[in-house]
């Protein structure tokens, strides 16, 4: 008896009704993650601001670089099987690496904090308020009043 060396077959392809719902799945999962650390990235900026901080957005973008790598992964494992898929996620790939390169990257130079505003009359420690005397506030600035 004489066996013959297995011949490889191309790979089956999904049928293009799946290949579609599977891409349109793949496109939710990475829009729910990369718009979850988008916002992330965001209120965190939001509310450094007000604390004259520069945002940290290490976290965020860690976590946009591996959708990134995932999505590039799955675009390439199914570059034969599931073509529509493969091009949505080398798409979703791209995108991510772009945002990932955005995060990471000095978006505005060190700014220094606005200066609080003087103010226009000292108050003393007493609370007394301006001269009352008649003069200027220069006059009786310290005399109580």
């Amino acid at each position: 008896m004489t066996t013959t060396p297995s011949v490889p077959t191309a790979p089956q392809r999904l049928p293009w009704a799946g290949d579609l719902l599977a891409a349109l799945a793949g496109l939710v999962l990475t829009a729910v993650v990369l718009g979850w650390a988008l916002l992330a990235a965001g209120m965190e900026g939001w509310a450094a601001q007000y604390d004259g901080e520069t945002a940290s957005t290490g976290a965020e973008a860690v976590v946009v670089g591996v959708t990134a790598f995932v999505a590039g992964t799955v675009a390439y494992g199914l570059r034969r099987k599931a073509p529509i898929t493969a091009v949505t996620q080398g798409l979703v790939a791209l995108l991510a690496a772009l945002l990932t390169a955005a995060l990471v990257s000095p978006t505005t130079p060190d700014r220094q904090p606005a200066p609080r505003p003087t103010p226009t009359e000292q108050v003393q420690p007493y609370g007394h308020g301006p001269c009352r005397s008649g003069g200027t506030d220069d006059e009786c600035k310290y005399s109580g009043g």
